[in-house]
């Protein structure tokens, strides 16, 4: 039986605020090591026996995102399924088993796209343990052992010990409060739920109509017409839109008599926060974890980030400080449970700064925002080899070209010519334009623009490559 990897790729991340964010969230991210932890993710399952082609679940507005950052590490083999709308872990998992039943039954493990392990070799020995429990029909989930009391995980609450490290389950907790988070802690008799699951996606679905008919039925209706577009799966965005969404612990897992943990003995994290983060980045002589250009005097036991600018910090201890383009993060590290809250309220003050960065990539390469005045703004754009933005106007603004690296193909109106670099063209409000990369180098441009209203949608698509 095939044992094939689902990596959900949902989630925000908003705890990594300012460096994660709704439109480029921390699974994207570089934050230990030279990949993002979605790419680390792809490279763990690798040293699984007989495992298959991974199948990523996604939000629409992450999906080119997840499909060039395979690309990137030479994975291109993939199925990448796309949820119209975030229904939590329950739904995602339907759509993925669903969609293998229809050739065939098969092992699936489940997991985040987000976490981070010091042990793979461990990671790997518990999953091919919990892949063997599972073709019997258990749901199988992996419990990590706890190292602190901590309170920003769920717990697992042992049953009885089918093994040396398999027992079956006697509860899902909760994220506790600090005294019962120690007390678990304390008992020996917990684990951390670390949200990894393994099963038959047969045994998945059957459990799934037995316990939540509604979301089983709500799935599989959405996919009678399952399209292909591109490298991607599309759903019936209306069905699926409506229905409940429900964590796989609340659908499940509290419910089944079939639940089986498997101990997973290797340092473990969600990358939840930025402490979460500072406990397992490389420190200094003076404990620091640091990144980009720091200078420090008298700073202990702190995390410093700098992605653009110097950062430089003087006679701190158990801080977090976090500087990118457009914001800077200053807490300490033991206020990190609640930067979610804070990033929550400049949400509802509407602060773009929670929903993208400065870069903002696109399926084509990225833009960054330069500079942003009254009635004007400043990006640089480049363009990968052999892309193309779509064929587009905007009412309300103009803009103004200028080649810096590479040879542009310009469609205006009518026209089409090419701009080398240290040459421009002005594109008037209200005029069909494109920009393509024809060449096999990299193109960048600065883009100039002038209007009343500025912001990105202020555009009508007429053709476009990637089905925008």
């Amino acid at each position: 039986m095939k044992i094939i990897p689902v990596i959900l790729c949902g989630g925000s991340g908003t705890r990594l605020w300012p460096l994660s964010r709704d439109r480029f969230p921390k699974q994207f991210i570089n934050l230990v090591g030279d990949n993002s932890l979605l790419q680390e993710t792809v490279t763990r399952c690798s040293g699984i026996k007989e495992i298959s082609d991974p199948i990523l679940v996604c939000n629409e507005e992450h999906r080119f995102l997840v499909g060039e950052q395979l690309r990137e590490m030479g994975c291109d083999s993939f199925t990448v399924l796309l949820e119209p709308a975030s229904k939590n872990t329950a739904p995602a998992i339907a759509f993925a088993a669903n969609y293998i039943l229809k050739s065939e039954d098969a092992i699936l493990l489940v997991l985040p796209s987000d976490h981070f392990f010091s042990d793979i070799k461990q990671f790997v020995k518990s999953v091919e343990e919990a892949i063997n429990y599972s073709r019997d029909g258990s749901i199988v989930t992996l419990g990590v052992l706890p190292a602190s009391p901590e309170t920003g995980y769920g717990y697992i609450l042992k049953g009885e010990q089918i093994d040396r490290r398999v027992y079956s389950v006697e509860k899902f907790i909760e994220k506790p409060d600090e005294h019962a988070a120690a007390e678990y802690f304390v008992s020996g008799e917990y684990f951390w739920n670390s949200g990894i699951f393994v099963f038959k996606a047969s045994s998945y679905v059957d459990e799934l109509k037995r316990n939540r008919p509604d979301i089983f039925e709500g799935v599989e209706a959405s996919m009678v017409d399952l399209r292909r577009d591109h490298d991607f799966l599309r759903v019936d965005r209306e069905i699926y839109s409506k229905l409940i969404g429900e964590s796989i612990d609340y659908a499940i897992m509290e419910s089944t008599e079939k639940a089986v943990v498997v101990s997973l003995e290797s340092d473990w994290s969600d990358m939840g926060s930025w402490k979460a983060l500072y406990e397992f980045a490389e420190k200094d002589d003076e404990n620091n974890t640091v990144w980009g250009d720091v200078f420090l005097r008298d700073v202990k036991n702190s995390l410093v980030r700098a992605e653009g600018r110097m950062v430089a910090a003087f006679g701190l201890e158990g801080f977090a400080v976090v500087e990118t383009s457009d914001a800077v993060m200053i807490s300490p590290l033991s206020y990190a449970q609640n930067i979610k809250s804070a990033a929550d309220e400049l949400k509802i003050l509407d602060r773009e700064e929670t929903e993208r960065h400065q870069k903002v990539f696109r399926p084509w390469g990225y833009y960054e925002n330069l500079e942003v005045g009254k009635l004007y703004k400043v990006k640089r754009i480049s363009v990968k080899p052999n892309e193309s933005l779509s064929l587009q106007l905007h009412h309300h603004r103009s803009e103004h070209w200028v080649v810096v690296r590479g040879v542009a193909t310009v469609t205006l109106e009518q026209k089409v010519f090419l701009l080398q670099e240290n040459q421009s063209c002005f594109i008037p409000a209200n005029s069909k334009h494109r920009l393509q990369n024809l060449s096999q180098d990299t193109l960048e441009i600065i883009e100039v623009q002038t209007g009343v209203v500025l912001e990105e949608d202020d555009i009508v698509r007429f053709e476009d490559e990637y089905g925008r």
